[in-house]
């Protein structure tokens, strides 16, 4: 028997893992492997050993989401003060209302962190992106759209006509979507456009201005101030 192999027997008995040995005497993973393969102590440890670490890494993943959540509760507190400062200067902005009344009426409330709206008509995706680029100053470049089509629409010609008619690169045009169904055929000649981002921090602050506008705008002196 090699000497080294004595001591790294003993290490193993003494609960070391393949990880511990090889760094404390420099032997491969695969060597240890090799040796230890038809001893059944030392596969109960590993199985021990395996369980060990399962559990630590629940833990720390436990942990991480703790941190992370408290931070986002946090950034979510920020970004809902912030709408509320921000409301003050913006109430009185005919884009900030136009695509905020769009989005309560089209835009999706549901899920939290996308920012997304879809619809047949250009026009109101192209008020919809103004508000998100000269209101909210999102970078034009960080929007995305994608296209919902029927199997008897052509994805290409239907990319391209909102391309040109949102006034947003086919670039940042996600994979389309093929409707798959009964219905194999449908009388919207370029399909259901989507544009929308992903922003936690936004959409909280959207959701915000949603329930404080009304009110504002149901103000007797609202329209007096504009």
């Amino acid at each position: 028997m090699r000497k080294d192999k004595k001591a790294v027997f003993t290490l193993r008995k003494n609960g070391k893992s393949y990880k511990d040995i090889e760094k404390i005497m420099n032997i491969p993973r695969s060597t240890l492997s090799s040796w230890f393969k038809d001893e059944e102590w030392s596969q109960v440890l590993k199985n021990e050993l395996q369980k060990v670490t399962r559990e630590q890494h629940t833990q720390r993943f436990t942990q991480l989401n703790r941190t992370r959540g408290i931070a986002l509760k946090k950034l979510y507190v920020q970004s809902e003060r912030e709408a509320v400062n921000d409301l003050e200067v913006l109430k009185f902005h005919p884009l900030f209302v136009a695509g905020l009344m769009l989005y309560w009426g089209e835009g999706d409330r549901v899920s939290k962190g996308l920012v997304r709206m879809s619809n047949i008509e250009p026009r109101l995706l192209v008020v919809f992106i103004a508000f998100l680029v000269e209101v909210c100053g999102v970078p034009k470049q960080k929007i995305s759209a994608a296209i919902l089509v029927y199997p008897d629409l052509d994805e290409k010609t239907c990319r391209e006509y909102w391309s040109k008619n949102i006034d947003l690169p086919e670039e940042q045009f996600r994979k389309s979507v093929t409707v798959k169904g009964r219905h194999q055929t449908n009388r919207l000649r370029y399909g259901v456009c989507t544009v929308y981002i992903t922003s936690s921090y936004l959409k909280k602050k959207i959701m915000k201005w949603l329930e404080l506008l009304p009110d504002e705008l149901l103000k007797g002196d609202y329209y007096a101030n504009i």
